[in-house]
């Protein structure tokens, strides 16, 4: 898969955010600023079987110490959305991470970004926080989705 595949899946995933009224730096990277941003992390990417055509991508910082995963960049293509690809990307996603040792995994979301609040909540994440960030125009819910259960 190409970093320039990767950046226009990116762009026109954050298109659908600014028709909503959402803004924030990262949506802005230019292709050297996406390249210098996704080296290094881990990325999965869904394929359509067929035409080998990119449908969506998922990336995750890792936090081993800590034992969690910040999910992030998760952008499905325009013509494959509703289709349930995000949410069949997870569940593999999710069980590799696992077995990786990861205990859960975060997210964040803008509040008013009902299709993906409601994504996240379909999908096992709890909300488990909000903040409003300087970098950006909107308030936001924070996820967790635990892999690992909880020893009490």
């Amino acid at each position: 898969m190409t970093d320039e595949a990767l950046y226009a899946l990116n762009k026109e995933s954050h298109r659908m955010w600014t028709e909503q009224g959402l803004d924030a730096p990262w949506m802005h990277l230019t292709f050297p600023e996406f390249q210098q941003a996704i080296r290094g992390i881990p990325m999965f990417v869904a394929l359509d079987a067929e035409t080998g055509e990119l449908l969506g991508m998922h990336s995750f910082r890792t936090h081993r110490k800590e034992g969690w995963c910040y999910g992030y960049r998760l952008a499905i293509a325009s013509s494959a959305r509703r289709e349930g690809i995000a949410s069949r990307m997870l569940v593999y996603e999710a069980e590799r991470i696992r077995q990786a040792g990861y205990r859960y995994l975060r997210g964040v979301t803008g509040t008013t970004a009902e299709w993906s609040v409601r994504w996240h909540l379909r999908n096992g994440y709890r909300i488990i926080g909000y903040y409003h960030s300087p970098n950006n125009n909107f308030a936001n819910y924070v996820f967790r989705k635990q892999l690992i259960p909880i020893r009490i």
